[in-house]
């Protein structure tokens, strides 16, 4: 299917198979989106604001710079998928395969994460403020110059100190007791910049 640049709002899709489909600069708009297979779709640059996209599947989709607005994104498959500067504002990411992806310069400001796998993950630069990170895996994921202010990654897991000293915290950032009792990022908290 060739919808590139399709504009559509208040509108109920929910079930339809866009597998595959050709939706680069969609926009999506108040729409029922759920259980949509978005499988192998190409998303770059599209824009779901406020649609419902509870039980879609993103599996293989492309979606460097897609902006997901107050979405539902769970249950899906996007290990190492490049989404470089994707936007998932004040979203619901649940079950949600990371590993290995690319979301660098992100826009994740107060997302929820839960029983999501960034094993891996490049978020460097990424804008995670206010973003919450329940039982998520984060072993190895890259977090340089990643703004986690305001973040709360108290049962995160996998989470060493030497990933956070590079990212930007604030005295409101939360972390596992592990992390938080290390004297350099309490330091860190207070000043709030990376360790160079």
């Amino acid at each position: 299917m060739q919808a590139a640049g399709v504009k559509a709002a208040e509108a109920d899709l929910s079930d339809v198979d866009l597998s595959g489909a050709d939706l680069r600069n969609a926009e999506f708009l108040r729409m029922g989106l759920s259980g949509v297979d978005f499988r192998k779709a190409d998303l770059r640059g599209a824009d779901m604001f406020w649609s419902d996209t509870e039980g879609a599947s993103f599996d293989g989709a492309k979606l460097r710079g897609a902006s997901l607005f107050e979405v539902y994104l769970v249950d899906s498959d996007l290990r190492e998928q490049d989404l470089t500067g994707i936007s998932l504002h004040n979203s619901l990411v649940g079950r949600v395969d990371l590993r290995r992806a690319k979301l660098g310069k992100a826009m994740l400001v107060a997302a929820v994460f839960t029983d999501v796998d960034l094993r891996s993950a490049d978020l460097r630069g990424a804008q995670l403020n206010s973003a919450e990170f329940s039982r998520s895996q984060l072993q190895g994921a890259h977090l340089d110059d990643a703004d986690l202010t305001n973040a709360d990654l108290r049962t995160a897991r996998g989470l060493t100190v030497e990933q956070v000293l590079t990212a930007q915290l604030s005295p409101d950032t939360r972390f596992p007791p592990d992390v938080a009792r290390d004297g350099r990022v309490q330091k860190r908290m207070q000043t709030g910049r990376p360790l160079t």
